[in-house]
């Protein structure tokens, strides 16, 4: 949960300073704000439905990577779903770097190849639900995918920081 507010942070700083230093770009800045922001928004109901279900469950075993207790929901939008949002993000945020140059060209060309392996991911909709796969709907697949994009968040965070500061 503390993730997702975060990045409403993040994305509203992005925002921002792609509207004071590249205006003509502001429209990109709102739209890569507003996929961030279903990225958060998303974040918070996957949450919500395991967290529901583990209580829906009472004393009985619950496992919320399985199918079961309202888990379907959250597999969607942890898997596909999340995995289009990045994507989308990822490839509108590094077509902005390169226009404009407002960060190093290395940071677009890490968002372009997170994003491929991003985008090789959201067919998984069509695979089954089995943890241990890689390529399946709530295989791991998931934390790396989720791991690359924050790391390529920590690094444009840190331009946007010394950006702000000159």
């Amino acid at each position: 949960m503390f993730d997702c507010i975060g990045l409403f942070g993040f994305f509203s700083g992005f925002r921002n300073i792609i509207a004071r230093s590249e205006p003509d770009f502001e429209w990109l800045g709102g739209f890569i704000f507003t996929c961030g922001l279903a990225f958060s928004i998303l974040g918070f109901v996957a949450d919500s439905i395991q967290a529901g279900s583990v209580w829906a469950a009472g004393t009985n075993p619950v496992n919320p990577t399985w199918v079961g207790y309202g888990a379907e929901g959250a597999l969607l939008i942890y898997g596909p779903i999340n995995r289009l949002l990045i994507t989308t993000i990822l490839i509108a945020s590094s077509t902005l770097i390169v226009k404009t140059r407002l960060f190093p060209k290395w940071t677009a060309w890490l968002g372009y190849i997170f994003a491929i392996y991003n985008l090789s991911f959201i067919p998984t909709l069509f695979y089954m639900t089995v943890p241990l796969n890689f390529y399946s709907v709530n295989g791991w697949n998931i934390p790396i995918a989720a791991g690359l994009f924050f790391l390529w968040i920590l690094i444009v965070s840190i331009f946007l920081i010394k950006k702000k500061n000159h």
